[in-house]
């Protein structure tokens, strides 16, 4: 098992409350099981660098859409018969 200071570390990268390190945890967990392995530092890395990817895309979506204009702000024509 992975020694809890390296552990720390990796966690440390990102910004995450306790039940999102809990989770973290959980499913590097599930990683391990299900490739039939003990947990290592690499499963635990694997699941922070997802996490990681994933912010940065919320934050890109974000800060694309403050940069469209909203759906109830644009002016439609009215049909034309």
């Amino acid at each position: 098992a992975p020694h809890i200071d390296e552990v720390l570390g990796v966690i440390r990268t990102v910004e995450m409350n306790g039940r999102e390190i809990s989770n973290t945890l959980n499913t590097a967990l599930t990683l391990a099981r299900h490739a039939g392995e003990k947990l290592r530092l690499d499963h635990i890395e694997s699941v922070v660098q997802t996490w990681k990817d994933f912010r940065e895309s919320i934050k890109k979506m974000d800060e694309t859409q403050k940069t469209m204009p909203r759906q109830d702000s644009i002016v439609r024509s009215a049909p034309t018969s």
